[in-house]
């Protein structure tokens, strides 16, 4: 009776590890995020820190699908200097909610390819640094596309992927004056990292 305890308990615990995974998601933003108009007493310019970092978890089915959801944070530099009056910089922060269904395809031993698409949300945030009481909050959704490989290696999975996302409307980040919008088709290069 302990043995066969013992025995389901192990057969338990290796079908739930890979029912479920769990890591964390490192990439870039392919392109500059920003639509940046030009005025006459105006000169704008997107900063290059742009990075996403985030987690991931995903629920692994029969038949090489799954259901994977992220949280994944970008974060943009941009300034814009009037040339009348000062040089104003600004940071925007956007958290990102995709899920995804995804399809794995035929193994190419421990390489598998695959594809996933789902809708997204997202909360943007930017502040203007040299008046710190002015935020201008957005929030939106859209739709996801991505597409890679995972390889497998001992316990872990390795999975650079490309995703192609799809705003439903545009993020206006400089108040009245419109001059910043975030444009609504977007592309990023991610890896994930899985146990």
């Amino acid at each position: 009776m302990y043995k066969t305890f013992l025995l389901t308990l192990v057969v338990t615990s290796a079908a739930s590890a890979e029912l479920f995974s769990l890591g964390a998601k490192i990439g870039a933003p392919l392109g500059d995020a920003y639509r940046i108009a030009t005025a006459s007493n105006r000169s704008l310019a997107s900063g290059a820190t742009q990075y996403t970092v985030g987690v991931t978890a995903e629920l692994h089915l029969p038949l090489g699908f799954g259901v994977e959801g992220d949280i994944l944070y970008n974060r943009f530099n941009f300034s814009t200097e009037n040339l009348v009056n000062s040089l104003a910089k600004s940071n925007s922060n956007s958290f990102e909610f995709p899920i995804l269904v995804k399809y794995r395809l035929m193994n190419f031993g421990p390489v598998r390819p695959f594809i996933g698409a789902g809708p997204t949300f997202r909360s943007i945030q930017s502040v203007l640094r040299y008046d710190p009481r002015k935020t201008n909050n957005s929030l939106g959704s859209g739709v996801v596309f991505a597409g890679g490989i995972e390889i497998k290696v001992l316990f872990l999975r390795i999975a650079p992927e490309l995703r192609y996302t799809h705003w439903g409307s545009q993020s206006f980040l400089d108040g009245a004056n419109v001059l910043i919008q975030g444009k609504q088709s977007q592309g990023q290069f991610l890896v994930g990292i899985t146990f």
